[in-house]
């Protein structure tokens, strides 16, 4: 694409890439502000390579795919296969917003321009209102779709595997790729046979994306269902806690009654009356008041009794 459209995307590019792999990927520890350090970053080193791609753009792209992987592997925590799946994703998504942005503006660019546009005639537009439009277009259907994508991925990159990833990815960006081949060859008689097999390609791709997206729903669902599982647990074992703590305070408890029972029995044998009466109404406020004091009595037959002491 022009280089005046890439300038004024540059911030929307590094926010981009910063923000979806913060939100997919775990930051490592010695980043303390993730998503700012890795934009400023991108900032500085995205005008770097771009400005060796002008002199050679196999150098230049292959530099900027190995930038962006570079600063997935050093600055961010997972598996291999899963910085590679987020790369990925976040390439593919930038592709097909890009793709998107084209093929808006040749739908709208009859309301000020009188001569029609075709697709690969986009990538050389010098016009300013196509460069503005196109740019336009561009960062806002990034934004709302990497914002989209990356709360998406959040939820359910934790379970899915690189597989179901490579069933959702390589069934979009493979036509994406004949398509630019088909622009390309525009001219040569090879045309109406490349076209043949990029909608080949597309029927090949829908039913593997659909498998895919039913995977996606399998392993959802199995993820779910295990959240239920742990949390089901969880309440168990607080459950299980609570009716421990239940079950020894009923325990104290029948143990007081029956240290209450052999003492009134003691006194009542005794007869001593009165000071059973008042240890019966000692035994309601023994809980509530805190000046109360007990007397211990030893029992001969075995146990003991208590009087109050005033």
């Amino acid at each position: 694409m022009n280089s005046y459209v890439y300038i004024l995307i540059l911030p929307y590019i590094c926010w981009s890439a910063s923000y979806f792999f913060c939100s997919v990927l775990k930051p490592r520890r010695f980043l303390n502000h993730p998503i700012l350090t890795v934009f400023l970053l991108l900032m500085v080193s995205v005008p770097a390579v771009m400005l060796l791609k002008t002199q050679n753009v196999t150098i230049g792209t292959i530099s900027i795919q190995l930038l962006f992987l570079g600063i997935v592997f050093i600055f961010y925590c997972g598996t291999v296969s899963r910085k590679l799946a987020c790369y990925f994703i976040y390439a593919i998504s930038l592709t097909l917003v890009e793709i998107l942005a084209c093929n808006i503006l040749v739908l709208i660019r009859p309301l000020w321009a009188e001569v029609p546009i075709a697709f690969n005639e986009i990538y050389f537009v010098t016009d300013t209102a196509d460069i503005l439009c196109v740019s336009l277009a561009d960062i806002c259907i990034g934004v709302l779709c990497f914002q989209k994508e990356s709360a998406l991925l959040k939820r359910c990159f934790s379970y899915l595997h690189l597989k179901t990833f490579l069933q959702l990815l390589y069934p979009v960006y493979l036509p994406i790729i004949a398509q630019q081949v088909i622009i390309s060859l525009t001219e040569y008689s090879l045309f109406p046979a490349l076209a043949a097999a990029y909608w080949i390609l597309c029927l090949i791709s829908y039913p593997v994306f659909r498998k895919g997206i039913h995977v996606i729903q399998t392993q959802e669902e199995a993820a779910i269902f295990r959240q239920h599982q742990l949390q089901l647990m969880k309440e168990q074992l607080s459950l299980s806690r609570e009716m421990e703590k239940e079950y020894q305070a009923l325990r104290k408890w029948n143990h007081d009654v029956e240290n209450h029972l052999l003492s009134l029995s003691y006194l009542m044998d005794m007869e001593k009356y009165e000071q059973a009466a008042s240890y019966c109404c000692s035994i309601n406020t023994e809980n509530t008041s805190g000046n109360t004091h007990f007397e211990r009595y030893d029992n001969p037959h075995g146990g003991h009794y208590e009087s109050q002491i005033s």
